[in-house]
């Protein structure tokens, strides 16, 4: 009997952690089609075209979830990192040239190189922009966990409050 409680407990472990990947996932596809949007739609907008191409529009998404798979599995999650060292750097530029390699091979800017060049450039904003973000909201975490923590060693246990 004890040994398939371990078995159930070490499966609930790692489903836990797989749901905990997926979730981080979902979020960096969330965050990343936008960023990418956001350029698509700026450079139309810059063209003249105030219509956008629902194909290429599905691809971004479709790219930020396997984009999402590599950064989660493969480079230990790098936008999450603490600090900005040198394999945060790398998997910045990695990530930024793989989708930018993505863009111009499936012409989301016309093969335009100087439009997939700014974008280069714009994807290597967005991550720098994610990566203080993430950092920021880290802080902003751990700031309100040790204030409960403090209020809950007092006495003061207040569950229902998040700031």
């Amino acid at each position: 009997m004890k040994n398939k409680e371990s078995r159930n407990g070490i499966f609930k472990e790692n489903f836990l952690r797989f749901l905990g990947a997926e979730i981080w996932i979902e979020y960096k596809a969330c965050l990343y089609s936008f960023c990418m949007m956001v350029f698509y739609c700026i450079y139309l907008l810059c063209g003249g075209i105030y219509q956008a191409s629902i194909l290429i529009l599905a691809e971004m998404v479709l790219a930020a979830y396997f984009m999402g798979y590599v950064q989660v599995y493969l480079l230990k999650n790098f936008d999450e990192s603490d600090r900005l060292g040198k394999r945060e750097v790398w998997s910045i530029l990695l990530c930024s040239f793989v989708y930018t390699l993505i863009s111009f091979v499936l012409a989301w800017f016309d093969k335009s190189l100087p439009a997939t060049g700014l974008f280069f450039l714009f994807m290597l904003f967005s991550f720098g922009c994610v990566c203080m973000v993430n950092r920021m909201r880290r802080a902003y975490d751990t700031r309100n966990l040790n204030k409960m923590l403090e209020e809950f060693k007092k006495g003061e246990q207040r569950y229902d409050k998040c700031n």
